[in-house]
């Protein structure tokens, strides 16, 4: 198949394989998120991430807005503000009856306390939360949104290799809270990192 395309001189044809070309230079180079993940968004995570009680605690007394600014990632108005918290809880219920799974945890926080699990986890909290990549290293919306998918296909790996979820397991975790305004009545975090705590 040939293609017209325009020069400087006037109109020429195009091959399928001169057209492939143009399109691949105009994506750019693809970002692996599974790369980013492993090598940038984890220890980046559980470097930043503060216990979930404290978050809560200076949303109270700072005020939503304040806390955001102070302890969380919003990178426009366009999205809810990311904290990255530590959570350490007792396992009391694991709800697969949906594909979108929650683990509901006993902690000191003081609302309940999900953690995602899949097999899907919904949302672009993972790729909203981490400021390192934005829209713009992008070439097109599509590939942004294909980028927060293979994001949490990565936490999805995460929750296959911890194995078996039962009640009465002790975990920490570290993770994603996204909000709008940070009254949740409970609390669903996005884990980048589970392990069982230790002594338990």
């Amino acid at each position: 198949m040939l293609l017209l395309g325009m020069t400087t001189t006037g109109f020429r044809l195009v091959s399928d394989q001169e057209l492939e070309k143009i399109r691949s230079a105009d994506q750019g180079p693809a970002i692996d998120p599974a790369q980013v993940f492993e090598q940038r968004l984890v220890p980046w995570a559980t470097q930043r991430a503060m216990p979930l009680s404290k978050v809560l605690a200076a949303i109270d007394e700072k005020g939503f807005t304040a806390a955001c600014q102070s302890n969380g990632v919003q990178t426009s108005q366009a999205f809810p503000c990311t904290f990255w918290v530590k959570v350490t809880g007792t396992v009391k219920q694991v709800a697969r009856g949906s594909r979108v799974g929650r683990v509901s945890l006993e902690t000191d926080a003081s609302r309940q306390v999900n953690l995602m699990v899949g097999p899907v986890i919904p949302g672009t909290a993972i790729r909203d939360g981490f400021p390192e990549i934005k829209y713009s290293d992008f070439s097109n919306q599509n590939s942004f949104a294909d980028f927060a998918d293979g994001l949490n296909q990565q936490v999805e790996q995460v929750i296959e290799r911890h194995g078996e979820l039962s009640a009465g397991q002790s975990l920490e975790a570290v993770g994603a809270y996204a909000t709008w305004d940070g009254m949740d009545r409970s609390i669903d975090v996005v884990p980048v990192a589970l392990h069982h705590q230790e002594g338990h």
